[in-house]
C-alpha cells in the first residue's frame, strides 16, 4: 500500500468515525434533557429531517438515515481496502457505478415524489454507496501512487520510502 492510500486512509477514518461518533453522542445528550440546538451544525452536512432520522434512546440523530449509512459504509470500505487493497485494485470501476444506482434510484424516486422511501432502504442505500464511493477512491489513490513510484524506479530515483 502506498504512503498516500495510507494518508488518505487513516484521515478519512478519522472524520467519518467522528461524524459517527458526534452524530450518536449528540443524539444521546439530547435525550438526556440537553438542547435540541446541538444537532444544529450537522444541518451543514444533512438536512436531518426528524421523519428520515434514525432513532437512538427515542431520539432522532441529527443525520438522516441516508447519511449515516454513508458515513458507516465510508467505515466498512475503508476497513475492506485496508484487508483487500491489492486484490481491489484490479476491479472494474462499473461495479461502483452499480453499487451507486440504488441510492440513485431511492434518493431520485423519493425526490420526485414518486414514493416515500424508508429509514431502513435509506440505511441500506447509503451503507452501499459510501462503501463503494470510499473504495473508489482510495483504489485510485493506490493506483496513482504507484504509477508515480514506478515513474520514479524508471527515472533512477529512489524515493525514501518504498513501500
Amino acid at each position: 500500500m502506498t504512503s498516500d492510500s495510507r494518508i488518505v486512509s487513516a484521515l478519512l477514518s478519522i472524520v467519518v468515525s467522528w461524524l459517527i461518533f458526534a452524530s450518536s453522542a449528540t443524539a444521546y445528550l439530547i435525550s438526556q434533557g440537553a438542547s435540541p440546538k446541538l444537532a444544529l451544525p450537522f444541518r451543514l452536512l444533512c438536512h436531518g429531517l426528524a421523519r428520515r432520522s434514525l432513532r437512538l434512546w427515542d431520539t432522532p440523530m441529527p443525520i438522516c438515515a441516508r447519511c449515516f449509512g454513508i458515513y458507516l459504509g465510508m467505515s466498512l470500505g475503508i476497513l475492506i481496502f485496508l484487508a483487500f487493497g491489492l486484490w481491489l485494485r484490479k476491479a472494474s470501476p462499473v461495479w461502483i457505478a452499480l453499487a451507486s444506482a440504488p441510492l440513485i434510484i431511492d434518493g431520485g424516486t423519493q425526490l420526485l415524489a414518486l414514493r416515500e422511501s424508508t429509514n431502513q432502504l435509506r440505511l441500506a442505500t447509503g451503507l452501499l454507496a459510501g462503501a463503494a464511493f470510499i473504495l473508489w477512491a482510495l483504489i485510485h489513490i493506490e493506483l496513482n501512487g504507484r504509477q508515480n513510484l514506478n515513474r520514479l524506479k524508471f527515472k533512477g530515483l529512489t524515493p525514501i520510502e518504498d513501500s
